[in-house]
């Protein structure tokens, strides 16, 4: 079995390029049918991992947190070496970031005995489970309508808890893709 692993951001207010909106002739600039916007929305950064039988956790990076070789290390210490014994994952999936393949990493894999996913195809999000899970996220954490940085993260926390939910998870989407012959699938 594989777990899943990527970064992410998120913003207090999730812009979607253009948006479109039917309204009364005369009723313009009401509120009922304007879209709100903050400017320099904060950022908070993500790290995630999941897979069919759990998610691993995530973690909220502080403002000032970078992610480097040695941070990574420090997340699969205490995110991932324990949940990949607990949920019995042999694979562990990630993409080709710099901190991601650098060679104390690399050699935490080995010296922890984990599998990473090799050649991964590029440009693949229906085959990859976190690519879709931070989709869904970002969804539903703008329809909770934070309104600060705290309230944001505090929203992560409890989407990726109460609404990642075990079915989503457990959804065969590489099967999907091989009965699609490798078109795009739902997700």
């Amino acid at each position: 079995m594989n777990k899943f692993s990527d970064e992410s951001t998120f913003q207090q207010i999730r812009g979607c390029g253009y948006n479109y909106v039917r309204r009364p002739t005369g009723k313009r600039l009401d509120p009922k049918y304007t879209i709100k916007t903050v400017k320099h929305s904060p950022l908070v950064m993500v790290w995630g991992a999941i897979s069919a039988n759990s998610g691993c956790g995530i973690h909220i990076f502080r403002k000032d947190e970078r992610v480097n070789a040695a941070k990574y290390i420090s997340l699969l210490n205490s995110k991932v070496k324990a949940d990949m014994a607990v949920s019995g994952t042999t694979i562990f999936q990630q993409d080709s970031a710099p901190c991601h393949t650098d060679k104390s990493v690399k050699k935490w894999f080995a010296d922890n005995n984990v599998t990473i996913l090799l050649n991964w195809p590029s440009s693949s999000p229906d085959l990859n489970v976190i690519e879709n899970c931070w989709n869904l996220m970002k969804k539903k954490v703008a329809a909770h309508c934070p309104t600060s940085e705290a309230d944001v993260t505090d929203i992560l926390k409890r989407v990726w808890v109460t609404e990642i939910t075990p079915d989503y998870r457990k959804t065969e989407r590489i099967a999907m893709v091989l009965r699609n012959r490798g078109y795009p699938t739902k997700y």
